[in-house]
């Protein structure tokens, strides 16, 4: 019932927000999702994208202190786009970001934990 509730929140911003315990997966309006595999991780994760249009976006990562590790533009295909990161920090929680290049507005997040 509680995810129910939060998908009905998020939908009136235009989003659905679910959540696992081990991340957060969310769907704008604009048809991208974002999901990492495995999570947790060790040193590398393969994150899979779906995006309903080519685009450029800006993926950050953050600690959990909100201090930015790294920042890089990739190019998003129509469908699934596939990138492996590296996470050379220690052990926790990271939050994956990835916002428009263009416009600079937030896309998705996604909780990253790594062991």
């Amino acid at each position: 019932m509680q995810i129910a509730q939060v998908a009905e929140h998020s939908l009136q911003e235009g989003k659905i927000a679910v959540t696992t315990p081990s991340s957060v997966l969310e769907i704008d309006a604009a048809g991208l999702s974002i999901n990492a595999f495995p999570n947790p991780f060790k040193d590398f994760t393969t994150l899979s994208v779906e995006s309903s249009v080519q685009r450029t976006v800006i993926l950050e990562v953050y600690d959990i202190s909100g201090r930015l590790i790294s920042s890089e533009c990739i190019t998003l295909q129509q469908g699934n786009t596939q990138h492996q990161l590296n996470v050379s920090q220690a052990s926790g929680n990271y939050l994956i970001v990835l916002s428009d290049a263009s416009k600079g507005n937030r896309l998705a997040t996604l909780k990253l934990v790594k062991e």
